[in-house]
Order: C-alpha cells, then sequence, then structure tokens
C-alpha cells in the first residue's frame, strides 16, 4: 500500500463481518489477515453487499483509487441482482 492508502478487512460466508476498519497502517493490516480462519459457506451477496456500504460510508472523493477486492474459496453463492445493484451504487461514487 502506499501511503495515504487505507483498507478495511472484511470477511463473509452466511454474514459478513468487519475484521479491521479503513486502515494505512501495513503491521496492523497484516495481524488482521493472519488471524482469519476459514468456515462457512461462501455468499458473495453479502459479503458484496456489506463491502458496498461500508465503502459508501467511508468514502472520500480525493485520494487514490477506489477499489474493493474480493478474495474467495471459489465455491461462490451469487445472484447478479446483488452484482447489478453494487456497480450501481460504487458508479455514483
Amino acid at each position: 500500500m502506499y501511503n495515504k492508502d487505507r483498507l478495511a478487512l472484511m470477511t463473509f460466508d452466511n454474514k459478513a463481518q468487519i475484521k479491521s476498519p479503513f486502515i494505512c497502517d501495513n503491521s496492523s493490516l497484516k495481524k488482521h489477515i493472519n488471524k482469519l480462519t476459514k468456515g462457512g459457506a461462501t455468499d458473495k451477496n453479502v459479503g458484496l453487499m456489506e463491502s458496498v456500504n461500508v465503502f459508501t460510508k467511508n468514502y472520500k472523493s480525493t485520494g487514490n483509487d477506489k477499489n474493493i477486492v474480493i478474495l474467495s474459496d471459489g465455491a461462490l453463492n451469487y445472484n447478479s441482482k446483488a452484482i447489478k445493484k453494487a456497480k450501481n451504487i460504487l458508479c455514483r461514487c
């Protein structure tokens, strides 16, 4: 991450949980990542929609690019309506 970049860490299975608010401290972020555990289903709708909520609540129009990155085990459960809704919300930011 660059000096002014901020990143939030969230996990999702059948529910989404924020593991770290937006921070710009690499070492703190690595600690949060190292505490992650696997389990549950992979409901991408839950993860995507909660990440959009967190993103829009903390959106700042200045600074670097704004991105949401989703990492998954590949066994995704989703519907196209959630993806379309997320695109519409993020395009407004």
